[in-house]
């Protein structure tokens, strides 16, 4: 994976890695590692940031 964006969230639990083709939610004591699926005629993801509260993630695409 070419990683273009990392963000830890709020709580310091989990951290987003973003990049070409893949997306992943990985949680900080290595017990879990989420896929997160692209937005449709999206190569991947250049920033990520999670919300103040840490529910929820966004991400800004780029396409061809």
């Amino acid at each position: 994976m070419l990683v273009s964006a990392l963000c830890f969230s709020p709580s310091g639990d989990w951290l987003a890695v973003a990049g070409i083709g893949e997306n992943q939610l990985h949680s900080t004591t290595g017990s879990e590692i989420r896929q997160l699926p692209l937005p449709d005629g999206a190569p991947g993801i250049v920033s990520v940031a999670f919300t103040s509260g840490g529910q929820k993630l966004s991400g800004l695409t780029f396409f061809k």
